[in-house]
């Protein structure tokens, strides 16, 4: 794209990034809006809702950064690279699908897991767009789906398939695969192995990013909404 002879203006290609970092922007300031916090927020802004938030939102990036460190342990348990990458994929499952046995939020902190994840995300985006236009594009594609997550209509199999569809090794196994037209188990250990020898930085983007923002959405998922009861008039 910066070639003399086959030269693309940054004006052609850098407004698609832009509106799906925008997207994500607007989904994080309409979730803000919901958890009611701005009506009154001296009072409502140090609540109990927002303490856990932050502490899953710490939480959050530092089970991401770990996953460098996972990786490792996996190696050293003589795994083939094959095999490596289905356990990689088989916890992302796994924690998917028990995460509403470690904590079920109410309506308030439910919004706010919502506003850090989608505001972290397009935070990063919106850093990423001058420095590497592909990658950014292709983050924000393949982890739009995240935008609809919506409990408040109570289908949990929907939610459950949007989550594990946008999950960052998930989406980039099923993308590399279908391009190279096979199962590309490799593509998990060739990221980190580009990280730790050569230093690039895809691995630790897609984690300290993508993956925060996924783990605080499934946390959010777990919230139940309640059923109304209407009583009936004799």
């Amino acid at each position: 794209m910066l070639s003399p002879k086959l030269f693309v203006s940054i004006a052609s290609y850098l407004p698609a990034a832009v509106l799906i970092s925008v997207a994500f922007a607007g989904m994080s300031i309409d979730s803000l809006v919901k958890t009611d916090l701005l009506t009154n927020l001296k009072e409502k802004a140090f609540t109990i809702d927002t303490v856990i938030g932050a502490a899953f939102y710490l939480i959050s990036v530092a089970v991401s950064v770990s996953y460098s460190k996972i990786l490792y342990l996996i190696r050293n348990k003589n795994l083939n690279f094959d095999q490596q990458g289905k356990f990689l994929l088989i916890i992302q499952v796994f924690f998917l699908f028990t995460s509403n046995m470690i904590y079920k939020p109410t309506k308030r902190t439910y919004y706010i897991l919502k506003t850090i994840a989608y505001m972290h995300f397009s935070l990063v985006l919106t850093l990423l767009l001058a420095l590497n236009f592909g990658l950014t594009f292709v983050m924000g594609l393949l982890a739009f789906p995240m935008t609809f997550i919506e409990c408040e209509s109570g289908n949990k199999t929907k939610q459950r398939l949007i989550l594990l569809i946008s999950n960052p090794f998930v989406a980039i196994f099923c993308a590399t695969s279908i391009v190279e037209d096979k199962w590309n188990w490799k593509i998990f250990n060739i990221m980190n192995s580009s990280w730790e020898n050569l230093g690039c930085w895809t691995w630790p983007i897609v984690c300290c990013s993508w993956l925060t923002s996924w783990i605080l959405l499934v946390i959010a998922s777990s919230y139940t909404p309640k059923k109304e009861v209407k009583e009936k008039k004799e």
